[in-house]
């Protein structure tokens, strides 16, 4: 026989039952209305055209073999890290050779690259000259990098002699990033190719 407090009590939970399925279904249905309504669109076609190009690119760079075809970009940048001196600038002009030896961009394109000891800054053998550009801007710290471009004046409308730092340091913010590990800490690696 059922009891009077076992009436109530399931009165009170079916009760209870349907007022959560019923808020949950405004919610559900004020979500589904708010995210039809606010539409994102983002050209990511060229954005990720861009990125998977460079991604390509930095990779093709880093396995070209050296013009003797006994090591690659790779090696010559861990070795480049870990020397001192002449031998230091030597290996850093053999990976600038290479990289530059074969058609990286497009014509109206620009690319930047960049090798960086981010650990032992300011720890390697001084050099007053900065090598590595195929401009004549300088570079930020000659003695711990290495770095080429193409951005040069006249190669599309916006770049001047003025602007041409502001302009690598905009492509490089937009580069795809790896590290390298060797005997003196981490080198990071950037790499942008595309539009200037």
């Amino acid at each position: 026989m059922i009891k009077k407090g076992q009436i109530s009590s399931t009165l009170t939970w079916i009760v209870a039952f349907l007022i959560i399925v019923f808020i949950m279904l405004m919610f559900i249905t004020s979500t589904a209305l708010l995210s039809a309504q606010r539409k994102i669109n983002i050209d990511t076609e060229k954005y990720d055209s861009y990125k998977s190009k460079s991604i390509k690119s930095l990779i093709r760079i880093l396995y070209t073999p050296t013009l003797d075809d006994k090591t690659t970009v790779k090696e010559l940048i861990k070795q480049w890290d870990i020397s001192e001196g002449g031998e230091r600038e030597k290996l850093k002009q053999e990976a600038i050779n290479t990289i530059t030896r074969w058609k990286i961009s497009e014509e109206k394109e620009c690319y930047v690259f960049s090798a960086r000891n981010e650990i032992s800054q300011g720890s390697q053998s001084a050099s007053s000259e900065p090598i590595g550009y195929e401009t004549t801007q300088a570079a930020p710290d000659p003695r711990n990098s290495i770095e080429i471009h193409n951005i040069v004046p006249g190669k599309v409308d916006k770049i001047t002699n003025e602007n041409i730092d502001y302009i690598r340091n905009s492509l490089l913010s937009k580069a795809t990033d790896i590290y390298l590990i060797s005997g003196n800490g981490k080198i990071k690696i950037s790499f942008y190719v595309g539009e200037c």
